[in-house]
């Protein structure tokens, strides 16, 4: 799964670590609730362009982890929504915008499927 806060700055995000764990527990949580995974199975991986947020759901096999894609595909809108919502109710996240923005610039869901070697 990825997706992108186009309002907020990666290095403000990272430089904050406060922030970072924080975004990072929420993110986790929301993500594992939404996807009805263990949240142990859920790791998150920031990087820069704004805020890109790469999630890896450790799946047993192929069709477990087509399934998740699928199910992350049909709740695309509601676990975005969730997703923007747990995230403004971090404190300080507002701080970590781009200049002259005023909300997350959210972004869509996108889903794929790879397998690890």
């Amino acid at each position: 799964l990825e997706f992108r806060y186009d309002g907020l700055s990666f290095d403000r995000v990272v430089e904050n670590q406060t922030l970072r764990e924080e975004l990072e527990r929420e993110l986790r949580q929301t993500i594992a609730d939404q996807m009805g995974v263990p949240l142990d199975e859920v790791q998150l991986d920031f990087s820069s362009g704004s805020l890109k947020v790469r999630v890896k759901i450790s799946c047993r096999d192929p069709d477990a982890a087509k399934a998740l894609a699928a199910r992350a595909s049909n709740i695309n809108n509601d676990l975005m929504a969730t997703v923007a919502v747990a995230t403004m109710q971090i404190p300080g996240i507002m701080e970590a915008t781009l200049a002259g923005t005023k909300d997350l610039g959210l972004s869509s869901l996108a889903t794929s499927v790879a397998r690890e070697r």
